[in-house]
């Protein structure tokens, strides 16, 4: 047990975060060997000592030399419904580049302007910043980037408690969870020994979603901690670390695990070729598939950088519509849970993907898994073809085709209810798949 300081906006928790961080720049050796050495900087980032009022700029790293630039952090943070004054358009491009007005700065990017600096990091990432907003050739461009943009980010910094960019990083605790001490009598005149006890905090799962954490509900999000090397958690009552080689909290610091779900993931995405197996990609999806997403457009775009990152590990494999290849397979044995299942997409709602991708509907999904027999797949994939609407080969598409081969069995199809077949077909759900396969001999 530690002492959790009253207050995420302390010296104690700053120190504790530069404490973390020293410690994973410097002692793990799995975060370190995942560091890149090809240099890489977004193409926008805002200068945090910029000599101008509020100290805060928008600069184009295409047009500065890279070599006087340093490390930078990112921002992890929900929308909300009202946009932030500062948000980046056409309009206001060149006057953010002067100069960001410190009061159009809502006081969640506030906050972590100042965290920042305060780790000694000069450059901040935020999206509605960092790129044109209702620009979309920028914003495709851009959303192609994100798999670079936190992968060569130094730490991300996860408003996970804010439910919109108005509601700051920081929060205090209740004064319910401080220590209180007592005097324990040792056996045989040993001396007295003073004992801390608090009341247990609140704590969570960081794959886990809550009305404490909304951050983590957000289907964006969900690869923005996988390929981001650190993630800083600003909790309601606490900051959590997770990074390459596990997690930690302020609660039980110096305590740390290595068996958290970033770690899963991102090891996952990492090319090692036990954890790079089909079913972890299917795993991250269908962790994705529960997460909100506020346009269907953004099915596959949201997953993009993730699946560019596995590419990297995959000897050329190909990626349709958020299915790999050499998995099809599995991919293609996918359904949809709960009601959701039944629901048809609404008439002039906006297509994300083809029917045979589990991107095609809003709803959490499941595959079935089986183990193939050695050099004897279920089925060869013969065709496909994908049409994009920008270059990234993992993001959105206009449509997609794909042809296979495989065995067939006759199969019979018991619905629940008592109406004709025709009238069961989208109402009614499925009891059973009754398969007619032949004894061999």
């Amino acid at each position: 047990m530690s002492h959790v300081p009253l207050s995420t906006d302390s010296s104690e928790t700053l120190k504790k975060a530069r404490e973390w961080l020293d410690t994973c720049k410097k002692e793990h050796k799995k975060c370190q060997a995942a560091k890149s050495q090809k240099l890489f900087y977004p193409s926008r980032l805002l200068d945090l000592h910029a000599e101008c009022g509020s100290g805060v700029k928008l600069i184009d790293t295409r047009e500065t030399d890279q070599r006087l630039l340093s490390e930078y952090a990112c921002l992890s943070h929900c929308w909300g419904d009202v946009e932030a004054k500062c948000m980046t358009t056409d309009a206001n491009l060149e006057r953010n580049k002067l100069g960001v007005p410190w009061e159009e700065i809502p006081r969640t990017f506030q906050d972590a302007i100042e965290f920042t600096r305060s780790l000694g990091i000069r450059y901040l990432w935020i999206d509605n910043l960092c790129i044109i907003q209702r620009n979309e050739a920028d914003w495709a461009s851009e959303a192609a980037l994100m798999c670079h943009v936190y992968t060569h980010s130094t730490i991300t910094l996860a408003a996970t408690k804010a439910p919109n960019s108005h509601g700051g990083l920081f929060s205090s605790r209740s004064p319910e969870y401080d220590s209180s001490s007592m005097p324990v009598s040792l056996p045989n005149g040993g001396g007295t020994l003073t004992v801390f006890a608090r009341r247990e905090m609140p704590h969570f799962p960081t794959s886990e979603a809550g009305p404490d954490r909304p951050l983590l509900s957000r289907a964006w999000v969900l690869q923005e901690r996988i390929l981001s090397p650190r993630v800083l958690h600003f909790c309601k009552t606490e900051l959590l670390w997770e990074c390459l080689s596990g997690d930690t909290c302020q609660c039980v610091s110096p305590a740390f695990s290595t068996g958290c779900q970033k770690t899963s993931w991102s090891t996952a995405l990492s090319g090692d070729k036990e954890a790079a197996a089909p079913e972890e990609w299917l795993d991250i999806v269908q962790e994705y598939s529960k997460l909100y997403l506020k346009f269907r457009k953004d099915k596959l775009p949201a997953l993009s950088g993730a699946a560019q990152r596995t590419a990297m590990f995959r000897n050329g494999d190909t990626y349709l519509a958020g299915l790999w290849k050499s998995g099809l397979p599995h991919g293609l044995a996918w359904w949809a849970l709960g009601d959701a299942a039944q629901k048809k997409r609404p008439e002039g709602d906006e297509w994300a993907a083809p029917t045979w991708s589990w991107a095609c509907i809003d709803a959490p999904v499941r595959f079935f898994w089986w183990m193939e027999a050695p050099n004897q797949p279920v089925a060869v994939t013969k065709k496909a073809e994908i049409e994009y609407y920008s270059a990234d080969k993992a993001g959105r598409i206009r449509s997609g085709s794909i042809t296979i081969s495989a065995p067939a069995v006759e199969a019979t199809l018991a619905y629940t209810g008592s109406e004709s077949v025709t009238e069961k077909r989208g109402r009614n759900k499925i009891q059973s798949i009754i398969l007619s396969i032949p004894l061999q001999t």
